[in-house]
């Protein structure tokens, strides 16, 4: 069985006493995933009194994150190095607060995915909207970047309208907006009330967003905010860049 070694990356703000979970030995199953893989580190920082929550982890000989699905023995060799992004603390994270089942009438969650253009923002979406059938989606995408999401999904090529709303095969629906966000979830709302219940909404953002204005939009406007709620932002990263980013905060030039 292979052995990796525990780190952090530079880039991260280690507590007191952490610094003995440096070189800490994992033993590393053939069978796991990077994300298995970085269960069982969290596992050992827990074991000695530190919380932990794991980002991503890199092996510095390759210099790129792992994805965390991908298995583990494909990015991580006996003696490797796994430097760990994320957040540590003394003492354990306290558990998440348990969610309650939504309820008929209850305003639909709203997740915004943010990230600079080719994160790989738009390649989530079209997974979603194309290899799942549990749960019933509704796409705002305010721009096209390089790859649109899938053609084949959106029925209408005419993107120069102002907005779009499709009904997806699996009951989800892609709104493809150019500035009135306003006019998308009102579209949205009347979808629903056709009879295409929602799951969740998630809005996918320009390159360079932000993602306040939106956050704004959906709590201060009382025609969203009665049907609609914010329930999270997600920022993505291109795994190829992203560690010469974080080199780049840690020299002092972060922008």
């Amino acid at each position: 069985m292979a052995q990796v070694l525990l780190g952090f990356h530079p880039s991260l703000q280690i507590p007191d006493g952490a610094q003995a979970l440096v070189g800490a030995a994992i033993a590393m199953e053939a069978a796991w995933t990077v994300a298995q893989l970085a269960a069982a580190v969290e596992r050992i920082a827990a074991a000695r009194g530190f919380g932990l929550r794991t980002t991503a982890l890199v092996n510095p000989a390759r210099g790129a994150a792992a994805p965390p699905h991908e298995p583990a023995h494909s990015h991580f060799r006996d003696g490797d190095k796994a430097l760990v992004l994320g957040d540590v603390q003394h003492g354990p994270w306290p558990a998440p607060p348990q969610r309650p089942p939504a309820t008929l009438g209850a305003p639909v969650p709203v997740t915004i995915f943010t990230g600079f253009l080719g994160a790989g923002k738009t390649t989530v979406l079209n997974h979603l909207l194309r290899h799942q059938q549990d749960k019933k989606f509704a796409v705002i995408e305010n721009e096209f970047g390089a790859v649109p999401i899938d053609n084949e999904l959106l029925q209408n090529s005419a993107l120069g309208m102002a907005e779009q709303v499709v009904v997806m095969e699996n009951g989800c629906m892609c709104c493809t907006v150019r500035g009135d966000l306003l006019g998308a979830f009102d579209s949205i709302r009347k979808q629903m009330e056709k009879g295409s219940p929602l799951d969740a909404v998630l809005i996918e953002t320009t390159g360079m967003a932000d993602p306040v204005p939106i956050v704004r939009t959906l709590r201060q406007t009382p025609d969203i905010a009665k049907y609609f709620k914010i329930d999270g932002t997600i920022t993505l990263v291109d795994t190829k860049t992203i560690m010469n980013r974080l080199a780049e905060c840690e020299g002092g030039k972060d922008d």
